[in-house]
């Protein structure tokens, strides 16, 4: 049973890779890719090409090829344009797909190549961006794909799907002009999950034309505003024009009750600092804050907050309970005069009233015994 359930596993994973556009790591399996010759200044350069290029203008590179397995591998390396997936990711579009952008800007030396177990190659290739008024200042991205012939299977079924990998590396290419960086948060939503933990989703708009670096943070905050957690990871693309979301799994709190989840979305809104580089950042943040959203309290924090309810209930009745008596004595008690023959028990009897609340409203101590002109509160025999 176990090894089926891996066999299931791996046929998904496979499945999932054949029929979707996602962007896989830039080296997939044995055989994958990079930069040829990244810019020591700007880190995002080791895994993506970034350029800004003038329109009519060209720029030459090149795309190392790796072959890490011990067998000879044949390499199809092709370049596409990009497509958003469904939550806002960058993602390659097919082979098949027509070009319309970035894809039919690069032209590489050669498609096809062969490399030796544990050997790489340089493909180089060059980037030309038309001489046309129809390409639009601000971002432009592409892809590069990777794929070897032992990473493509024959159809598995009947229905002809292709189980196959490609890996691909991100082109990001700036024409220069009017770049407008802005990021806004659109929306907020908080749901419960099964295991009684809260899933925070938050989902980005990038209005400007260049992709922005940005930077979530989650704070969840109680009623009067204290802050109780906050969830944030590292830095992650907003493409230009696009929405983007987030999902951030909240652990539900001890003692329960209503909060808040405020996101802070942050970026560098400097319009010449190139993708990657960060130096001098003018940030800027934009916040927004979900609806209030109820949380059940652990068990034990439950339990807890369950047994100082009981007392509370318990101090509150007592108090209503003397409130009312003292209350009741002001308007229908009055002073009397202790005779000779009285006592705490008779006077009880008399006025149909506990002893024990004549003590009380009256203050006595044991053993309760009463002098003769004693003064007492007691009420009146009507009531």
């Amino acid at each position: 049973m176990k090894r089926r359930g891996l066999l299931l596993l791996a046929l998904l994973v496979i499945l999932f890779a054949s029929v979707s556009p996602e962007v896989f790591a830039a080296e997939n399996g044995n055989v994958g890719g990079t930069p040829a010759n990244p810019n020591p200044s700007n880190p995002r350069t080791q895994s993506i090409f970034v350029y800004e290029i003038k329109p009519g203008q060209q720029v030459s590179d090149g795309v190392k090829i790796i072959n890490n397995s011990d067998k000879q591998q044949t390499v199809t390396v092709l370049a596409v344009d990009s497509v958003l997936s469904g939550g806002g990711a960058f993602a390659c579009r097919q082979a098949a797909d027509p070009k319309k952008d970035v894809g039919s800007w690069i032209s590489l030396d050669t498609n096809t190549i062969t490399l030796d177990p544990d050997s790489s190659q340089v493909i180089p290739f060059t980037v030309t961006v038309p001489d046309s008024k129809s390409v639009d200042v601000g971002e432009h991205d592409g892809c590069i794909t990777i794929q070897a012939a032992s990473q493509t299977a024959k159809p598995s079924n009947k229905n002809g799907i292709l189980l196959s990998f490609r890996s691909a590396i991100r082109v990001a290419i700036t024409i220069p002009g009017k770049i407008v960086k802005s990021l806004s948060l659109t929306s907020v939503d908080v749901k419960s999950t099964e295991d009684g933990k809260y899933v925070v989703s938050p989902v980005a708009l990038n209005d400007g034309n260049v992709s922005l670096d940005t930077n979530i943070q989650v704070a969840i905050q109680s009623l009067v505003g204290s802050t109780i957690a906050t969830y944030k990871e590292g830095s992650s693309p907003v493409l230009p024009h696009a929405k983007a979301s987030w999902n951030y799994e909240v652990k539900r709190p001890f003692w329960g009750g209503l909060y808040r989840a405020q996101v802070t979305a942050s970026y560098n809104s400097d319009t010449k600092a190139e993708l990657g580089i960060d130096t001098n950042p003018k940030e800027v943040s934009v916040k927004l804050t979900s609806g209030l959203f109820f949380v059940a309290p652990s068990t034990v924090g439950g339990l807890i907050e369950l047994a100082v309810l009981a007392v509370l209930l318990i101090i509150v009745t007592y108090a209503l309970r003397r409130y009312r008596s003292a209350k009741q004595v002001k308007r229908h008690w009055a002073t009397v005069t202790v005779g000779a023959s009285d006592t705490i028990q008779s006077l009880a009897k008399s006025h149909h009233i506990s002893w024990k609340r004549i003590a009380r409203v009256n203050k006595l101590k044991p053993p309760y015994h009463i002098e003769p002109g004693t003064k007492l509160k007691l009420p009146s025999k009507k009531s």
